[in-house]
C-alpha cells in the first residue's frame, strides 16, 4: 500500500504540468474535499498529494484558479473544525507560488 501511494504521488508532479489547467483545478478540488471529509489515511495522502499539486503549478492563470478554489474550502474546513487534524494537516502547506 504505501509504495503504491509513494508512486501516485511521485508520478503528480510531472502529471500536473503536462495536463490542462481545468484538469489541474479538477484535481486540485478533489484532493481538498478528500482532505476535508475523508478518513485519517486518506487526509494524510490528500494533504501531500495537494502539497505536490501546488508546488507544481507554475502559470499564473493556474494559481489564481487553484488558490480562489481552495481558500474558502480551506478557510471553512479550519473554521468548523470538521475534524480535529484538519487544521494540523492545512499548517503543512507552503504556499510558495511566487
Amino acid at each position: 500500500m504505501i509504495q503504491c501511494v509513494i508512486l501516485v504521488l511521485s508520478s503528480l508532479a510531472p502529471l500536473v504540468k503536462k495536463v490542462s489547467e481545468n484538469r489541474v483545478i479538477e484535481i486540485s478540488d478533489t484532493l481538498c474535499t478528500k482532505l476535508l471529509t475523508g478518513k485519517e489515511q486518506q487526509r494524510d495522502i490528500a494533504s501531500i498529494a495537494l502539497k505536490t499539486v501546488v508546488a507544481e503549478i507554475s502559470s499564473g492563470s493556474v494559481a489564481q484558479g487553484v488558490v480562489g478554489l481552495l481558500s474558502p474550502k480551506l478557510v471553512k474546513g479550519i473554521s468548523t473544525s470538521v475534524c480535529p487534524r484538519i487544521s494540523f494537516s492545512i499548517c503543512l502547506f507552503d504556499w510558495n507560488l511566487a
